[in-house]
């Protein structure tokens, strides 16, 4: 007696690949919603806004209200300008998930992005201020000064002077593959 294989599936056939293919699209729909939401919160930073670093009963500014504001000002103090790096990166991902053309490295990308992050703070730290800038940081924020710093002394205990324009420039560099 022969024993044939029964499909005891309820769906029809090819349903499992189709409702795969949606599962990812709507994935990549919510890292464009992530990207433009993390977007809005930045673009509509203001120092007056309550925060960890700010104690205050005045009307929040900031388009995402409460959460918004603290996540800018945290975003800002830590990374600075190198948020958008972040980002541009998720609407790079949603972008190549919902176009199906899939991230290529699996794990690889998300595991890389706060690498990329940090290297981007750092090269950011180095610029000089020529506009205002509402953060009490540099540019690169906290974690690029820091990073601007390491680097500087590392060189210099090793005979190299490494000014500011060529740390961020390196970094800058260093930050582009990893991206």
């Amino acid at each position: 007696m022969s024993m044939t294989h029964k499909d005891t599936s309820f769906l029809p056939a090819g349903a499992t690949a189709f409702f795969r293919r949606r599962l990812i699209e709507l994935g990549g729909l919510t890292l464009f919603a992530l990207a433009g939401l993390f977007a809005a919160a930045l673009m509509t930073y203001a120092p007056s806004d309550p925060s960890l670093n700010n104690v205050s009963d005045a009307t929040v500014k900031n388009i995402l209200g409460l959460p918004g504001a603290y996540l800018a000002d945290a975003t800002l103090q830590a990374i600075g300008v190198a948020g958008a790096v972040v980002i541009l990166t998720f609407a790079a991902w949603a972008w190549r998930l919902t176009s199906h053309r899939g991230l290529p490295f699996r794990w690889v990308h998300p595991a890389l992005l706060p690498v990329a992050t940090v290297l981007a703070a750092g090269a950011f730290a180095g610029l000089t201020q020529t506009v205002h800038w509402a953060a009490t940081t540099s540019f690169g924020g906290i974690v690029g000064m820091l990073l601007q710093g390491w680097l500087a002394t590392g060189a210099a205990a090793i005979g190299v002077p490494l000014g500011a324009g060529l740390a961020s420039v390196a970094l800058g560099l260093l930050a582009l593959p990893v991206t």
